[in-house]
């Protein structure tokens, strides 16, 4: 209805490093964006883990006007206690600019 032709990716990880003791804490983040112009529209994260900061991440969003391409390549730092080398924000978003 608003003119956009929407499409999801989803990525799905454990939070934390895999050699971290406490890495089976499964997340899920989602990301919707348009095919035509490839920016993001929305974003939504589920886990059981504690992760309120992590969508701020995403509040950029429509303030930049992020596209998929911009964001697979934004750099998010590794701290092995608290999250993965490759980041799920880069993540979803890469997935999503290997689907077109």
């Amino acid at each position: 209805m608003a003119g956009y032709n929407a499409v999801i990716s989803d990525y799905t990880k454990v939070q934390k490093a895999t050699f971290i003791e406490t890495s089976n804490l499964e997340f899920t983040v989602r990301i919707v964006y348009d095919t035509t112009t490839r920016r993001l529209l929305s974003a939504q994260v589920a886990s059981t883990y504690d992760m309120p900061a992590d969508i701020h991440m995403f509040s950029l969003v429509p303030q930049e006007h992020l596209t998929i391409d911009r964001r697979a390549l934004t750099d998010i730092f590794f701290l092995p206690p608290f999250n993965q080398p490759y980041n799920y924000y880069r993540m979803v978003s890469y997935q999503a600019v290997l689907k077109g």
